[in-house]
């Protein structure tokens, strides 16, 4: 046992600064991946998302590599910036997620309004009860996003944050806008919910007005024991056509979250900054995240001169 413990105080004494680099790393991509439900405990097995964590906080190791001896290795100092990152994390997961939570709220949004919501189950990927379409939404987006590459712009914000709020800065001091920018995400979450189910739930409408005026004309026949199988026809029918543009629209909305990504730097403030200008002074300029630029297509061929004829 003396042995064991000899070999990893070795190994520790060698590779110290790597080790808490990687410290430093994992609590701020653990709680966003937890938090945004791209690896949710009920879908994904403990031991594939704990290496999954590993891998992807390696690449974030060289960020944090070079502020390793500005970090006070105490107990207390360890505890904080756990807290610290894991908050981080936390908040920059709750506004990627809500895209997702928005996609699910949709179908289970159709559901409510087609009178199967009584059919609700537990979402493997959310953990929570939903209803059929729900469970369909969140399974085919999250699937989607994997597959198309749209996972990739998502980490990409992830590890831009580490470059914008470094782990061994101080603790942030979140301004009075916080609550606003939490509201304003899930404003937005709401938006994009409404927009997805609208079409599909406008069209059980009509066909729910239209049984009850044959109700109304013929109260002999009872029409709303039809309405839920119509209503759910219909729903299906629609589905068919629109599943095809539901999916990549989801995607395109994604970027409508980076600029709360942004709001949020600007609302953190950190508590040895400068204290706030005086009237008339200006302002430091706020960081932002950088937007991710896609090439447009392969570089352009250098252009040749034409030859030029000598005069003789």
């Amino acid at each position: 046992m003396n042995g064991v413990a000899d070999i990893a105080r070795l190994y520790f004494s060698l590779f110290d600064r790597e080790i808490i680099a990687l410290i430093l790393t994992l609590p701020r991509i653990y709680a966003f991946l937890q938090v945004s439900q791209l690896l949710a405990d009920t879908a994904v097995p403990r031991l594939p998302k704990t290496a999954a964590i590993l891998s992807l906080s390696v690449i974030a190791v060289p960020i944090n590599y070079a502020y390793v001896d500005a970090f006070d290795r105490t107990v207390p100092s360890f505890a904080l910036l756990i807290v610290k990152e894991y908050a981080i994390g936390f908040v920059l997961g709750y506004i990627v997620g809500w895209i997702f939570w928005a996609v699910q709220s949709a179908g289970a949004f159709i559901d409510n309004q087609r009178g199967a919501a009584i059919a609700a189950s537990i979402d493997p990927l959310q953990g929570h009860e939903t209803s059929p379409l729900g469970i369909l939404f969140s399974q085919a987006f999250l699937t989607y996003v994997y597959t198309t590459g749209a996972m990739l712009p998502i980490l990409g914000l992830l590890y831009q944050s580490y470059e914008l709020w470094p782990a061994t800065r101080g603790v942030p001091i979140l301004s009075p806008e916080f609550p606003t920018l939490a509201l304003a995400v899930a404003d937005n979450a709401l938006r994009i919910m409404v927009i997805i189910a609208g079409p599909v739930v406008a069209v059980m409408f009509l066909a729910e007005f239209a049984l009850a005026m044959v109700s109304r004309f013929a109260p002999q026949v009872q029409v709303f024991i039809l309405a839920m199988p119509i209503k759910s026809a219909l729903a299906i029918l629609i589905l068919i056509f629109y599943f095809s543009r539901l999916l990549p629209y989801g995607v395109e909305q994604l970027g409508t979250f980076r600029p709360y990504i942004d709001r949020f730097y600007a609302v953190m403030q950190f508590s040895g900054s400068a204290p706030v200008p005086a009237e008339g002074e200006t302002r430091p300029t706020e960081p932002r995240a950088r937007p991710i630029e896609v090439p447009a297509g392969p570089p352009a061929a250098p252009s040749v001169p034409p030859p030029q004829e000598v005069v003789p």
